[in-house]
């Protein structure tokens, strides 16, 4: 039956992989920050033109251009929707018009970061940290910007410096939610499982309903075969809200404990619930195998 099994497992991953591309990220894999940018993507230019918020800020700086925070809400909105080089110009007006900001300075470097301006993030990062060494927000940017270069570029020295950077943070505040998510997210991505699962356990107990620490919580327990821990995770997970990893996890949890009514129950509950993504393939075999039981 093992060897069967594997043989239907080949099978449906080569048809799997052919009719379509998995996912190479997901939400819970994403830095815990201010900005979600993608240094390995260049973001195709949004039409800002008939944007109300922005129409409205450029009225009132057609009476005022010198207010600073008018300036600083325009570079902002331009961020958010990932118009680097709008948003890049105007928070130098605003910086420009009030110099002691360190959140005008700290979103400036987001964009930056953003937009792949390595040096000129990191100046304004420095120049922050002059003013305050104690600034985690800064701190956590900064190692978010060289965990992306990281990624992107398999750059070990960068991994290096992100982990620096939230320990920094950690060191002035040791329990920094975002520092913490971010340390697991790189252990994970380093496959140092222990030190990402003892981060987002620090992460459950200071929030205990932040899901994406929960999911990464089950999932490490269930590449370690720890049953009984990935059980607890999924299950308090699915208190929060019913989401497809965590009906996985569970009739994974019960195929391993040979609860197999309960696993093919759940393998064809996670099946109907449309998800697509690396759990697919296995939740089918398992469930071929269940079913000629």
């Amino acid at each position: 039956m093992r060897k069967s099994f594997y043989i239907i497992i080949f099978i449906i991953s080569i048809a799997f992989l052919t009719s379509c591309v998995s996912e190479t990220t997901s939400d819970s894999d994403k830095t815990d920050n201010s900005h979600n940018g993608d240094l390995s993507l260049r973001q195709t230019l949004v039409d800002v033109s008939s944007d109300t918020q922005i129409i409205d800020l450029k009225l009132k700086l057609e009476t005022n251009p010198d207010d600073p925070e008018a300036n600083y809400n325009l570079a902002m909105r331009y961020f958010e929707l990932k118009r680097f080089d709008l948003a890049n110009d105007v928070f130098a007006k605003a910086i420009e018009l009030d110099l002691s900001n360190a959140t005008y300075k700290l979103a400036a470097a987001n964009s930056y970061a953003d937009d792949n301006k390595i040096s000129e993030a990191e100046a304004l990062f420095k120049e922050i940290l002059d003013d305050d060494e104690n600034n985690t927000d800064a701190l956590n940017s900064w190692g978010v910007m060289y965990y992306k270069q990281g990624i992107v570029f398999k750059d070990e020295e960068k991994l290096n410096t992100a982990e620096e950077k939230y320990n920094q943070v950690l060191e002035i505040d040791p329990e920094n939610i975002k520092a913490l998510f971010n340390l697991g997210l790189l252990y994970i991505y380093r496959k140092e499982n222990e030190k990402a699962k003892e981060k987002f356990i620090k992460v459950n107990q200071l929030e205990p309903d932040r899901m994406t620490a929960i999911k990464h919580l089950a999932s490490i327990s269930l590449q370690a075969d720890d049953w009984d821990s990935c059980r607890e995770y999924s299950l308090k997970g699915m208190e929060i809200k019913e989401e497809p990893e965590f009906v996985y996890y569970l009739a994974r949890v019960a195929y391993e404990k040979k609860e197999y009514k309960k696993a093919e129950e759940l393998f064809e509950k996670f099946l109907g619930m449309g998800y697509l993504g690396p759990w697919e393939v296995d939740a089918r075999a398992r469930l071929f195998e269940l079913k000629g039981i």
